[in-house]
């Protein structure tokens, strides 16, 4: 269910498993701590942080009463696992230092070369980035990227992961060419490796595609999303958030074609997936913005400014939410206002 992207039925079957995991075990048994952070991960993919973090906070005292200080493998996952739901939720500081508990016990673990702490150094990147330190960002993936280089060699799925990372700092420096080059070397990795029907490949062409849109190569643009959308709705169900990702790109780049009607059957239920996975969630404001570009495409003024409206005060608003997003959706909303004769509201924004 999980990798179907079912995360509402996979809820109650983990809850049966923690239940027949307390009557079997003693209530400070490893596998009761490791029941409770599958139903905290189950929580992050279903956008209930606040759930997701209680618990993998429960899981967490729950370890450390087992091992103490121990560096044991589980607990640093379960640290780590903590550390991402609180940056997503915007707590860095919390999230830094339970990053930097788990790179320590790694290195006293593994000693200074092994994939769990090239996975801290990308963790850093993720979290430095999220807070715009976009330098200390390239510096944690450069590190990550060496190390996994030197333990898997140039061809590995992890090694193109971290290509995407840094491709994604290029991205957000403003410098698309070199954010293009770096996903495009990432995507001949992924498909040498994992072949071409693989989700990861799906995403990387999403990504790619969306970049190469803003680039104003469109035809290359709309081939690799309508091929990134193929691939995943072979691969997943249709309502599956890594299906919406690829339909908001699409939807996106089919606007800016005036092909709006195509462009609405795609953002509508790209909206109402990621609605149902997330929540209230700056992504789904993102969505909720497209949605409203399609509508003000259609004519459907009404309709159009209030999606528009709402999701850039909740986009302005939100710190997680990536600039690009923010400036887009005002672009949209200030459009809008320059087709209804509203300059007034225009000049406001």
């Amino acid at each position: 269910y999980y990798r179907m992207g079912r995360y509402e039925e996979a809820e109650p079957l983990l809850v049966s498993v923690l239940e027949e995991r307390q009557r079997l075990f003693p209530a400070d048994h490893p596998e009761v701590a490791d029941a409770i952070e599958e139903l905290g991960l189950n929580q992050f993919d279903q956008g209930d942080f606040d759930r997701a973090e209680q618990y993998l906070r429960e899981s967490l005292a729950l370890r450390r009463s087992i091992y103490g200080e121990e560096p044991h493998p589980d607990l640093v996952e379960n640290v780590n696992n903590l550390a991402l739901v609180l940056m997503e939720a915007g707590d860095f500081q919390e999230s830094e230092a339970l990053f930097e508990e788990a790179q320590a016990k790694n290195q006293l673990l593994y000693g200074n070369s092994h994939p769990s702490l090239a996975n801290g150094l990308n963790n850093f990147g993720m979290l430095y980035r999220a807070q715009g330190d976009l330098d200390k960002a390239a510096d944690a993936y450069g590190n990550a990227l060496e190390m996994n280089r030197e333990l898997y060699g140039d061809n590995h799925p992890e090694v193109a992961y971290v290509m995407t990372n840094l491709a994604f700092i290029s991205y957000d420096l403003g410098d698309l060419d070199a954010a293009i080059e770096s996903c495009r070397e990432a995507l001949v990795i992924q498909r040498k490796v994992l072949g071409e029907e693989h989700p990861e490949v799906a995403v990387t062409m999403s990504t790619l595609g969306r970049w190469l849109n803003e680039n104003g190569d469109v035809a290359e643009a709309e081939y690799m999303l309508r091929e990134a959308l193929a691939i995943n709705l072979r691969l997943l169900p249709a309502d599956h958030p890594d299906v919406a990702m690829v339909q908001l790109g699409l939807a996106e780049l089919l606007s800016g074609k005036s092909k709006n009607d195509e462009a609405l059957a795609l953002i509508q239920p790209a909206v109402a997936t990621l609605a149902d996975a997330y929540g209230e969630h700056w992504i789904v404001a993102h969505a909720s913005s497209i949605e409203g570009g399609v509508l003000a495409g259609l004519g459907e003024y009404g309709r159009a400014e209030t999606l528009l409206r709402d999701s850039f005060e909740t986009l302005e608003n939100d710190e997680g939410a990536r600039p690009v997003y923010v400036a887009a959706a005002r672009q949209r909303l200030v459009d809008l206002y320059a087709a209804t004769g509203q300059q007034e509201k225009a000049a406001t924004l």
